[in-house]
């Protein structure tokens, strides 16, 4: 029963991480590390929904050097997800 209750309290966080940071972006441009914050809260979630069909590896450099328009890499991962990997039968990767 513990399992199950930490198993949802992280996804509640991630959850409520992703909620908070698009009811904030209305910024003009943020971090790219923010931005990448956003995008492992959503394939956390995803992850939960689609368990090990759904593979992800980050390897990006210093994420402080750049700054981008809120919500430009999270859509283009959610594409990725929903129209490359998950129509797959056995899965895919996300590099």
């Amino acid at each position: 029963m513990l399992f199950f209750a930490s198993f949802t309290s992280s996804i509640l966080f991630n959850l409520l991480l992703y909620l908070c940071f698009v009811e904030l972006s209305s910024t003009s441009f943020i971090p790219l590390e923010r931005e990448i914050q956003l995008v492992r809260s959503y394939l956390y979630i995803e992850k939960v929904c689609f368990g090990e069909r759904l593979q992800v590896h980050f390897d990006i450099g210093d994420k402080s050097l750049y700054r981008i328009p809120p919500l430009t890499v999270q859509p283009i991962v959610e594409n990725a997800v929903h129209q490359g990997i998950i129509k797959q039968a056995e899965g895919r990767k996300i590099r």
